[in-house]
């Protein structure tokens, strides 16, 4: 499915470790523009790049396309999944286990020395997976992690779309402890050269699969999974963006009216072009014309991001609620 790189306002810094095959992603810095924990792909997420979670698990065989983001400030670390899925079928309504049914796992390791042997599995050891279960009722809806020795303080949302689904996580420093039992900060996690770290998107299909179909960022589990040895993760790192003179680094809003709407918006701008896009950042219409009122009846009910243009610069960004 085509996704949309969403209004990405500066280029990322992704490398390969040398001597590793251990891809490390550079998570950027943002204190002014903290994410809302509301299940939206929203514009404090634009200076994130979208991280494709492409890779299978073993020789399991999931049907989504994915993609996880992440931002931090001196308050929390924020991490984001989207899932495009074929069939949602979460353990709520299969009857079975959590871990079994459809599920976002995001997963850390935050010693000094990686590369230990030890997972999840292995309690106060430094390494931590992060979860929101799916639950009827419960898209929409801000939620604490359930806290353990295996699990970070912190809050999540997520937001069921058709069968796509979209994860926000905020998740406070101090929870994390290292397998020395020191407790971490903000500046802890700055300071690493580098963070143990991974995303599992468990996949099942109703009257199609009967175990779990697995995709990874990194960890294709030739050793174990995340959860029993964590070795094989990806690693990031927190670090800073720069600012630029050829680079704008505000992202602007332009107003609409009505909003809600029903059937035609009001476009405040100056533009040649607006891209629409739903909640998991997939573009949904493309609009090249100048007139400021635009039918949209055709967009189904939700929640959507306009991106207006004008000589193919951007000019602003506007959410739309359409009834």
């Amino acid at each position: 499915m085509k996704k949309l790189n969403f209004i990405i306002v500066f280029i990322f810094f992704a490398c390969v470790v040398f001597g590793q095959d251990k891809e490390n992603i550079v998570i950027f810095f943002d204190d002014n523009n903290a994410p809302t924990i509301d299940g939206y792909d929203e514009t404090a997420w634009d200076i994130a790049p979208a991280v494709p979670i492409e890779n299978a698990h073993q020789a399991e065989q999931p049907t989504v396309t994915a993609y996880w983001k992440a931002i931090w400030d001196y308050s929390a670390l924020y991490i984001l999944v989207s899932v495009e899925d074929d069939d949602h079928w979460p353990d709520y309504e299969s009857g079975g286990s959590w871990f079994d049914f459809d599920q976002v796992e995001v997963y850390f390791d935050v010693n000094d020395v990686l590369e230990d042997g030890l997972g999840v599995d292995n309690p106060n050891t430094g390494h931590y997976q992060c979860i929101g279960k799916f639950s009827e009722g419960g898209s929409g809806v801000l939620q604490d992690i359930e806290l353990d020795s295996r699990r970070p303080k912190g809050q999540f949302c997520y937001v069921l779309d058709g069968e796509d689904y979209l994860y926000e996580y905020k998740l406070d420093y101090e929870s994390f402890t290292n397998k020395d039992g020191v407790a971490m900060s903000a500046g802890a996690f700055e300071a690493m050269d580098s963070i143990g770290f991974d995303v599992t998107i468990i996949d099942q299909d109703e009257g199609v699969t009967t175990v779990r179909q697995r995709a990874t960022w990194h960890n294709t589990g030739e050793v174990n999974e995340n959860y029993v040895i964590m070795d094989d993760a990806g690693t990031i790192t927190l670090g800073y963006l720069e600012p630029s003179n050829n680079v704008e680094t505000k992202i602007h809003t332009f107003s609409v009216y009505p909003n809600p709407v029903f059937d035609y918006l009001t476009i405040n701008a100056e533009f040649d072009k607006l891209i629409i896009t739903n909640i998991l950042g997939k573009e949904v219409e493309t609009i090249v014309n100048s007139d400021n009122r635009i039918n949209i009846k055709s967009l189904a009910k939700g929640i959507y991001l306009i991106q207006a243009f004008n000589k193919g610069n951007l000019l602003g960004v506007a959410k739309i609620h359409k009834m």
